[in-house]
């Protein structure tokens, strides 16, 4: 009797202490997150550099497939060695993923553009003259410099175009019609894709450091609106991030901001200007701004807390009404 009593209490005793430290001590850690990288012997390329996405089938989850696929990769006369493939995933950043690399010890690049993938692509029953006839309507109605691609079944109908008015960059698809000589009237649907030149990080940017013309360099992309990304180097150098951004993405116009002229706690020359009169004094900034940013500034005479503009790295004025 006592025998089964000190079982049932040991067995119990051992219960609630597996339940006290299983919290503490996991019986196994989490699965590595698998992923599939497949790159061909041969990679045709638009451009001089390439991100990993350009040139591999990459397969695994959402987030992992992103952090892989913007990897720059390095290349040399025209081959990339599986080598290089190798040492920018070990820089990813990645942790408790484990990757399957398919690719031969060295691929071949082949430079492509979009004018030979357009060639290429083209539908039967419709010739060079109809082509070019149809992307100068597409570029004069959108007043579009960047590329864009108009596919249409069939050939461009005779006569004057006489709708739509314009188009707006970015749209994917369009009727188009035309009048002839006649009076008769034909419309006809066309497909676009459009592609504008952006600024690319070339390595991971940190928010609010300025930016330099080497952190990007220049790709062709397809879009769905203009004016969202940076394309040109005078609208990103100088200036700052507002999030950090990895390699290989794009440059949201959005997401730029001024550097700060001035830092919380620099000192600098407080000039009160109004009715004629300018005075000044020494203060510290309790607020960064750039030029021309309202700041929150202290005197260091009687610590009154001042707002004042930005106009140089060592100076704000204080406007009296």
């Amino acid at each position: 009797m006592f025998c089964r009593l000190w079982r049932s209490f040991l067995r119990l005793f051992f219960i609630v202490l597996s339940c006290l430290l299983l919290p503490l001590f996991p019986l196994s850690l989490e699965a590595a997150q698998r992923v599939r990288i497949s790159i061909p012997s041969v990679v045709s390329i638009e451009g001089e550099t390439c991100l990993l996405a350009d040139i591999a089938d990459i397969s695994g989850p959402r987030s992992v497939r992103e952090t892989l696929g913007a990897l720059l990769i390095a290349s040399e006369q025209g081959r990339i060695e599986r080598k290089a493939v190798i040492q920018a995933l070990n820089v990813s950043g990645l942790e408790n993923v484990s990757i399957e690399l398919r690719m031969p010890p060295e691929v071949m690049l082949v430079s492509s553009s979009i004018e030979a993938s357009r060639a290429a692509e083209k539908p039967k029953g419709v010739d060079n003259a109809d082509e070019a006839r149809l992307l100068s309507m597409i570029k004069s109605l959108s007043t579009w410099d960047g590329e864009v691609e108009a596919e249409i079944a069939g050939s461009l109908p005779e006569g004057r175009l006489i709708a739509p008015a314009s188009i707006v960059p970015g749209t994917s698809a369009v009727t188009l019609r035309f009048r002839d000589n006649e009076g008769r009237e034909r419309t006809i649907g066309v497909r676009l894709t459009w592609y504008q030149k952006v600024l690319v990080a070339a390595q991971p940017l940190a928010k609010d450091q300025p930016l330099q013309d080497s952190d990007f360099f220049v790709r062709s992309q397809r879009i769905l609106q203009p004016d969202v990304y940076a394309s040109e180097l005078s609208q990103v150098v100088g200036r700052s991030l507002r999030k950090n951004l990895k390699q290989g993405q794009l440059v949201p116009l959005n997401l730029l901001s001024s550097v700060p002229a001035v830092k919380v706690g620099k000192a600098v020359r407080i000039v009160a200007r109004g009715r004629g009169v300018s005075v000044s004094a020494q203060g510290v900034l309790m607020t960064s701004g750039a030029v021309g940013d309202e700041v929150k500034v202290r005197r260091l005479d009687n610590k009154a807390v001042l707002t004042a503009v930005v106009r140089d790295e060592n100076t704000v004025e204080v406007r009296i009404p």
